[in-house]
C-alpha cells in the first residue's frame, strides 16, 4: 500500500474565475479530448481493439502505479496533476482488481481536489465506464457495483471493464450540503469540469498501467449522475463512444421552492401519508385500467389526464381534511405541482418552464412530501436541496433566509449559472460522430435516456422535452444514435415498478456491433411486485396489455402510442 504520491508543478492558477472560467474554455476548445488516446501519459497509449482480453497483472505493477501518477499535462482542463493516495490489490471472491484512489489537484492551494476512484480489473476486457454521482456529490463513488437500476450480476467491474468515479470535487457533510458552492473551483467541478477531470485521470492511469488505452468508453449515471451524463454527451462528446443517462437533472432549479411554499406556506396544506396513499388510490381508480390492466401502474398517463378529476377528492364545507377528503388548501397546492413552473426569466438556450410534475398520474409523493430532517414534518426534499442552492450558489450568503427568495433579484446571477449547471443543448454532433449518417463507419457515440413516469424530483416532462429537442434537431437520423424509455411506473430510482435493466450491456452490443435495443425487457425489482417485467417502450409509446396473456409477463404486453 502506498500513500500520498503526487506528481504535478507549483504553478500559479490560470487567471480564469467565476462566470468567465468555463466560457472561456469552451472558446479555447478545450472541453474535448480524444477518445483513443492517453493525453499526455509516457506509457503507449495505442487502443485496445474492442473485446480483446487483457493477462492477470500482480500486487507489484499495482502498488507501482504510485510512482507513475499523471503529471498537469494528462489532465485537459487546469490542474496540478493527479496524487495518488492509495493503490492496492483487491480480491473478492471471483473479482481481482487493482484499486487507486488518487487526487486531481486544483491550480490554486486552497481549492479542494477533484477525488477519483478507479478500478483496473484482472482479465480488462479493453472497455472503461465511468460511474455518476448524486444529489450535491460530495461522496466518493466507488464504482465497484451495479450501475444506476443496473442488475447486480451485470456489475461492470466483475465484467472486465476498467470502472472509475469521483466525489465531484468536494466532500460534503450531507446530501443536502451544498456549502462547497461558495469555492469557485469546486462549484465549476460539481457543474461539470469534474466528468472531464475524472476520465482523463482514469484513462491516463488505465494507459500506463495496462500499456493500452480504453478501445471504448461510456458513462452511466442517474439523477445528477444523469446530469453528468448528458454533460459528457454535450461537453465532452468526443471523450465517449456510449452513454446511458437515468432521470437526469437537467436544470438549475431554484423554483423547486415554489413547490416547497406551495405544500407548506400554509398551515394545513402538505398531505401526511394518509392522504397521499387516498390520493394515489384515486388516481389508480379512474387511470390504471386505462392501458389494458389494473396492475398498480399507470401506463397510459396521456389519457389519465383527462380521467382523473381531483376534486372529487375535495371535502365537503362542513369537513376538515382527513384520510378520507382534502381540502381546497391541498388541492391547490397540488395544482401547483401539476402544471408547468413558469420563470420569472429564461434560464439559458430560451428555457422558460419546468415541470409539470406527475402528481395527478400516480406521481411518487412519498418524494414530495419527504421530510428533509425526518422529524419534523415541516420540509420538503426540494427545501434541502434548494436551500443549498440559493444560500451557496446564487446569494453566496449562508445566512440568506429561503423563504424571503425572491428570483427576480437575482436574474444575472441566475441566468449566469444557468449557462454552466443545465445540460439542456440538444447540440450532440461531436458525441453521435458518423451516427447521424446511418452509414455504420467511423466513430459514433450511442446514447440511451431513462426516465419514470412517477419521479417526482426529475419530472417525466423535462425529459420529455430534452428528447423532443433531439428530434427537432436530428429529425430521422436520430434513430441512429439515441433511444429514450420513458418507464411507467417508475419514480426516482424505484417506485411501483422499480426498474431493473442491463443497459451497459444494451448500449455495449449497440456500440460493438451496429445492433440498438430490440424491444428491451425491463425487470420489477421491487419486492412486493417482482420480479414482474414489461416491454421498455420508445417514447412516446407505453405498454399496453394486449388482453390475453400472464399480467406479469412483457410477452402479454405491446408498446402504444397514447
Amino acid at each position: 500500500m502506498v500513500q500520498g504520491t503526487f506528481a504535478g508543478t507549483d504553478s500559479a492558477g490560470s487567471g480564469l474565475s467565476g462566470a468567465r472560467f468555463f466560457p472561456a474554455l469552451l472558446a479555447a476548445g478545450l472541453l474535448a479530448g480524444c477518445a483513443g488516446a492517453g493525453s499526455g501519459t509516457t506509457a503507449s497509449t495505442a487502443a485496445v481493439e474492442p473485446g480483446a482480453g487483457q493477462s492477470a497483472f500482480g500486487a507489484a505493477d499495482c502498488t507501482g502505479l504510485a510512482s507513475h501518477a499523471p503529471g498537469p499535462d494528462a489532465i485537459t482542463l487546469p490542474s496540478r496533476g493527479v496524487r495518488i493516495e492509495e493503490a492496492r490489490r483487491v480480491t473478492d471472491g471471483a473479482r481481482a482488481f487493482c484499486e487507486v484512489t488518487g487526487a486531481i489537484v486544483s491550480m490554486d492551494e486552497g481549492d479542494p481536489p477533484v477525488r477519483v476512484r478507479i478500478n483496473l480489473p484482472d482479465g480488462w476486457n479493453g472497455k472503461a465506464v465511468q460511474f455518476g454521482g448524486g444529489g450535491f456529490d460530495g461522496k466518493l463513488v466507488t464504482a465497484q457495483g451495479a450501475i444506476a437500476n443496473g442488475p447486480e450480476d451485470a456489475a461492470p467491474l466483475a465484467a472486465g471493464y476498467v470502472t472509475f468515479g469521483s466525489d465531484g470535487g468536494h466532500t460534503g457533510a450531507s446530501p443536502f450540503d451544498g456549502s462547497f458552492g461558495m469555492n469557485e473551483t469546486a462549484m465549476q467541478n460539481y457543474l461539470g469540469a469534474s466528468v472531464k477531470r475524472a476520465r482523463d485521470a482514469a484513462f491516463a492511469i488505465a494507459s500506463h498501467y495496462y500499456g493500452a488505452a480504453p478501445g471504448r468508453t461510456y458513462f452511466v449515471g442517474g439523477s445528477k449522475g444523469g446530469h453528468e451524463a448528458l454533460v459528457a454527451a454535450q461537453r465532452y462528446g468526443e471523450d465517449y463512444d456510449g452513454i446511458v443517462a437515468y432521470y437526469p437533472a437537467q436544470l438549475l432549479t431554484p423554483v423547486w421552492h415554489r413547490l416547497w411554499q406551495a405544500a407548506y406556506a400554509q398551515p394545513g396544506r402538505a398531505l401526511d401519508s394518509a392522504q397521499q396513499a387516498l390520493l394515489k388510490s384515486a388516481v389508480l381508480r379512474a387511470c390504471d385500467g386505462l392501458d389494458g390492466l389494473e396492475d398498480g401502474i399507470v401506463g397510459n398517463t396521456k389519457a389519465c389526464e383527462t380521467a382523473f378529476d381531483v376534486t372529487t377528492l375535495l371535502c365537503p364545507e362542513t369537513e376538515d381534511a382527513s384520510a378520507q377528503c382534502l381540502s381546497q388548501g391541498q388541492i391547490d397546492a397540488l395544482r401547483v405541482a401539476a402544471h408547468p413552473v413558469q420563470f420569472d426569466f429564461p434560464f439559458a438556450q430560451g428555457i422558460e418552464r419546468m415541470g409539470p410534475f406527475p402528481v395527478f398520474e400516480g406521481g411518487d409523493l412519498g418524494g414530495f412530501y419527504m421530510d428533509e430532517t425526518g422529524s419534523d414534518g415541516t420540509k420538503t426534499a426540494y427545501y434541502g436541496f434548494n436551500s443549498g442552492v440559493i444560500k451557496y450558489f446564487i446569494t453566496r450568503d449562508p445566512e440568506a433566509r429561503v423563504e424571503d427568495f425572491d428570483e427576480t433579484r437575482w436574474q444575472d446571477r441566475i441566468q449566469t449559472l444557468s449557462a454552466i449547471w443545465d445540460a439542456k443543448d440538444p447540440d450532440l454532433d461531436s458525441f453521435r460522430g458518423a451516427a447521424g449518417t446511418g452509414e455504420g463507419h467511423g466513430r459514433s457515440g450511442k446514447l440511451i435516456l431513462i426516465q419514470g413516469s412517477t419521479d417526482m424530483a426529475v419530472p417525466p416532462a423535462e425529459t420529455n422535452a430534452y428528447f423532443r429537442s433531439l428530434e427537432e434537431r436530428y429529425a430521422g437520423g436520430l434513430e441512429h444514435f439515441a433511444r429514450y424509455y420513458l418507464v411507467p411506473g417508475f419514480g426516482h430510482g424505484h417506485g411501483a415498478f422499480t426498474l431493473k435493466w442491463d443497459a451497459l450491456g444494451a448500449l455495449d452490443r449497440w456500440v460493438e456491433q451496429g445492433i440498438a435495443p430490440q424491444r428491451p425487457i425491463g425487470i420489477d425489482g421491487a419486492d412486493e411486485t417482482g420480479p414482474r417485467s414489461r416491454p421498455l417502450c420508445r417514447f412516446p409509446a407505453y405498454p399496453r396489455y394486449r388482453g390475453t396473456g400472464a399480467p406479469d409477463a412483457a410477452a402479454s404486453f405491446e408498446c402504444a402510442r397514447p
